[in-house]
């Protein structure tokens, strides 16, 4: 599942996260190691490259960790991977029973895909924080188009302002560049949100990158001829100079459609002009996909394990199992639990070496969904007030899963109990 930023939501991130939900997949490099992965739902293989060895690897994916192991020529070695943001520690347990780590960063071009997000690090004081994601010069998305956004299936449509091109995220969102405009503009309809939560969220300004953005002046009405509109303008001061963002959230029949625009103060000409005129373009229409809660309520579970015994002196075991459980309860309630296990022994002649950890996850809040008896999203808003949407997929014929939920396989399954 994507990894939804905890920011207001009448002040959405810019940004697609799919720079935080890359997964695992692609190329990680260190000064002496070369990590190369693959990942297919909870589940990861490929190589590590060292002293011109070529070995084999393999594990179980949880949350922003993987465990395995590593197939040497002396046996196989457990490992414990860690992801935060494009880096990656590494840690194996050798045949001597003495822990190797490694750190490593993800290579340029690599390819990545999508996968669960990794859960997100205690932010660091805004000093040590990045400046927000935007370009450091004005720069058109090569390759993308311009003019009308529309979206038959969620019923809307927007005219992006003239020069501005850009293309659809793995979030659903327009981002939007120019050629010769600094900063970013993006388009975004958030399912199941109601324009009076964008206000009493988005009064007091929000963190973003680590930066504050507070206010400029109190939220406006807009009136355009799609409805009622709430605009805002926040200013931040980020490492590279302050930065100001505008946005526009206009309330729609399923949602709000939130238009946003991001540059720094020095260079921020038209933007304000850009997403308000994208936003007295904004229209909605009946689309082709409706409320899909009765196509995919229900009690949901997914099991997957794996185990390996080998014997002899160099002889390992290793026992891996993730379980995760879904309530989409027709009443609108939501609810989700989910655990890993791990348990990985290598004996050699210098001892034996175990590696082992567990972890329990649960949340809970309220959901609703859209799309068709075969295909949508689940849009859930946890009772934190995180914001989370999750595509599902009726599974083809002779699939040993009922639905694909956020990529992962799931069984419908009334001996879970709840939504009572």
């Amino acid at each position: 599942m994507t990894q939804t930023l905890r920011l207001p939501v009448l002040a959405a991130a810019l940004l697609s996260g799919a720079a935080f939900a890359q997964g695992l997949s692609g190329t990680w490099t260190a000064k002496d190691v070369t990590i190369t992965l693959s990942q297919s739902e909870d589940q990861i293989e490929g190589s590590l490259v060292t002293d011109r060895k070529n070995i084999p690897i393999a594990g179980v994916v949880e949350g922003n960790q993987a465990f395995g192991e590593v197939t040497g020529p002396n046996g196989s070695m457990p490992f414990t991977l860690t992801l935060t943001g494009q880096a990656m520690k590494f840690q194996m347990t050798g045949p001597d029973g003495k822990a190797l780590t490694f750190f490593l960063k993800r290579a340029k071009g690599g390819p990545a895909a999508a996968a669960p997000a990794p859960a997100p690090a205690p932010a660091p004081a805004p000093a040590q924080q990045a400046a927000p994601l935007v370009p450091e010069k004005p720069a058109a998305v090569p390759g993308a188009k311009s003019g009308l956004w529309k979206n038959d299936t969620e019923g809307w449509s927007v005219n992006g302002p003239p020069g501005w091109k850009g293309g659809e995220q793995k979030d659903g969102s327009i981002l939007l560049g120019h050629d010769t405009e600094w900063g970013i503009l993006r388009i975004a309809h958030q399912i199941g949100t109601r324009l009076e939560d964008a206000r009493a969220q988005g009064e007091n300004g929000f963190t973003f990158e680590g930066v504050m953005f507070t206010p400029t002046a109190p939220l406006a009405q807009l009136r355009v001829k799609a409805g009622t509109a709430l605009a805002g303008t926040y200013e931040g001061q980020t490492l590279k100079g302050p930065y100001r963002i505008h946005n526009v959230a206009l309330q729609g029949p399923l949602g709000i459609l939130v238009l946003s625009g991001m540059a720094p103060v020095s260079n921020y000409g038209k933007m304000t002009q850009n997403v308000e005129a994208m936003a007295a373009s904004a229209t909605f229409f009946k689309g082709k996909a409706g409320i899909a809660v009765q196509h995919v309520a229900g009690r949901w579970w997914h099991w997957h394990g794996s185990s390996s015994v080998s014997y002899g002196t160099n002889g390992n075991s290793s026992f891996l199992s993730s379980e995760k459980k879904l309530w989409l309860c027709s009443d609108g309630r939501f609810s989700r639990a989910g655990s890993f296990s791990a348990d990985v022994t290598t004996n050699s002649a210098w001892g034996t070496a175990n590696t082992s950890g567990a972890r329990d996850s649960s949340a809970d809040g309220r959901w609703t969904a859209i799309g068709t008896p075969q295909a949508g999203k689940i849009i859930v808003t946890l009772n934190n007030g995180t914001r989370e949407e999750m595509g599902y997929q009726v599974a083809a014929q002779g699939d040993k899963w009922q639905m694909y939920i956020d990529g992962t396989g799931y069984l419908i399954s009334n001996d879970l109990g709840g939504c009572q």
